[in-house]
């Protein structure tokens, strides 16, 4: 705090109560206590008081305090998160210290000046300069925010106000939107893939370790089980200098959005994790027709969140989708014996690719072996389309196969159910060019 205060300012209230028998009750007294990075306002009558905050000439707002309670005056501040460019602006411009008017009806009116210091956060410098993720930065890093700062400064019709007051309105930005957490973001499309097999990483990073590892995952607890893993191998597969290029290991039932973490483990068993970059794992198989559109559940994303170092990696706000479904329908069909044009209905979405039907065994009699294969990309759900088949009197398991964009199949029967009408002619009525002579 810039200014040292011990401010008490009284003021009196008379609160006239009168019992059954008319007796008077004393009046109470109200107190403001201005400390140096505190404001208390007590009565133990009221529960609560608005309070006028005002900063500069056109910035102010009513905030609500308890009674009898210590508010720091750092809360003030980040009371309303709608003029926090007006204050970091304003900050910016005096070093620190910024203008406040504090009121209270018949209480309290009082002007402070307020120091706010710019906390030393430091992280980490990494950076990916080979293999494929959504690299990582801090999220009041420049390159996130620093066009925000200069596009508002331009809305605002405020001049060119210089690098220096545009930093450290990104700094004190920093501190009024700080929570416990050191927040990552990312602004680059996050990668999809199969797996890390084939793939390298190269990083440079401050971070200083006997021993290096690239780890993907969504949860603290899986970096501890790493780390317990190999130190227990007595650092097997480790780098130990970070130009090497560097492979990138993850639990073998993994899946969905990942983070990187560059891990570095001395030879004590200390441990210290940097956030790289996000991926995303697609091994999850289609769904098939078993399952309704309706009973498929959205790919569940919320963001990696480390406790012991106090981390949080947020997901951005459009992020892979990697769950799809197809399911197909028909109706019970007639078949002359021969074949029959059967029409399916299939009802798709998410990374569906493709559906196949094969055409094999009691399907491909009179008709010939064939396969099926409907690219769904570009086409609208449900979409409808006719394919001959061979169908005998009953049930008719069609082998169907639905792909991903990623390459995962799911492979199933399908069941076309048909019912037999009888021809009791002598002659026989032979459909869709079938030259029954050629076996």
């Amino acid at each position: 705090m810039y200014n040292k205060l011990y401010v008490i300012l009284l003021g009196i209230t008379t609160l006239g109560m009168i019992s059954c028998n008319q007796s008077s009750i004393a009046p109470q007294k109200t107190e403001a206590l201005l400390s140096d990075d505190t404001i208390a306002i007590s009565n133990v009558n009221k529960q609560s008081y608005d309070l006028q905050v005002k900063f500069s000439n056109n910035i102010s707002f009513s905030k609500a305090i308890e009674a009898n309670q210590k508010i720091p005056l750092l809360s003030l501040l980040k009371a309303n998160k709608e003029v926090y460019n007006d204050i970091a602006l304003l900050l910016a411009q005096g070093n620190g210290d910024i203008t406040m008017n504090l009121k209270l009806d018949g209480i309290l009116d009082t002007t402070i000046t307020y120091h706010l210091d710019i906390k030393d956060a430091s992280q980490y410098s990494t950076k990916v300069l080979a293999g494929d993720c959504a690299n990582l930065s801090g999220n009041f890093d420049a390159a996130n925010v620093e066009g925000n700062i200069i596009k508002w400064l331009f809305r605002k019709n405020i001049k060119n106000v210089g690098d220096e007051t545009i930093n450290n309105m990104r700094l004190f930005l920093q501190e009024l939107n700080r929570t416990s957490y050191k927040e990552y973001v990312t602004r680059d499309v996050i990668p999809v893939m199969t797996s890390f097999k084939g793939i390298n990483y190269k990083i440079s990073s401050d971070l200083v370790a006997d021993n290096y590892y690239l780890f993907a995952c969504k949860t603290e607890k899986e970096i501890v089980d790493f780390v317990e893993e190999m130190v227990s191998v007595k650092f097997d597969g480790a780098t130990h200098a970070l130009s090497q290029q560097m492979p990138c290991y993850r639990g073998a039932s993994s899946s969905g959005i990942l983070c990187i973490f560059l891990i570095g483990i001395n030879k004590d068993w200390e441990y210290r994790t940097v956030p790289v970059g996000l991926v995303c794992i697609d091994n999850k198989k289609p769904i098939s027709s078993s399952y309704r559109p309706g009973e498929i559940e959205p790919d569940k994303v919320s963001d990696i969140v480390l406790e012991k170092n106090k981390t949080k990696i947020k997901m951005p706000n459009r992020v892979p989708t990697i769950t799809g479904y197809a399911f197909l329908e028909t109706r019970e069909w007639g078949g002359n014996g021969i074949s029959a044009n059967v029409n399916f209905s299939v009802t798709f979405g998410g990374d569906i690719k493709s559906l196949s039907i094969e055409r094999s065994g009691n399907l491909a009699k009179w008709v010939g072996k064939d396969t099926f294969v409907l690219d769904l990309q570009g086409k609208s759900s449900p979409y409808i389309f006719t394919y001959e088949l061979h169908l005998e009197d009953g049930d008719n398991y069609v082998p169907v196969t639905i792909t991903d964009l990623r390459g995962n199949k799911t492979e199933y029967k399908f069941n076309v159910a048909c019912t037999m009408t009888r021809n009791n002619s002598q002659d026989i009525n032979i459909d869709n060019n079938v030259n029954v002579n050629v076996w």
